[in-house]
């Protein structure tokens, strides 16, 4: 689970197998992604998910565009996979 709230209210629920029920974070070794100041690098956007409709992937990329054609210098990353992946890309 990713709380300790919700660990807590699982170890409760579930005593028999509360001592197998950890809590992991959703987070990023920042470690792994040094930072660079924006006066060195172009603007970036990234986003994260699974490529489904209720995420709002195609909103980014349509938002990208307008970006794209006022002709500010940016870069976009998507990082993911699903049903939307191909129409995405």
């Amino acid at each position: 689970t990713v709380s300790e709230f919700n660990l807590a209210f699982l170890r409760e629920r579930y005593p028999t197998a509360a001592r197998r029920i950890v809590r992991l974070y959703n987070g990023m070794h920042l470690k792994d992604f040094p930072y660079h100041s924006p006066e060195d690098r172009k603007p970036m956007i990234v986003a994260v998910g699974r490529f489904v409709e209720k995420k709002g992937f195609a909103d980014l990329v349509l938002a990208c565009a307008m970006l794209r054609d006022r002709n500010i210098d940016f870069e976009c990353q998507l990082i993911g996979g699903g049903e939307l992946e191909h129409s995405l890309a």
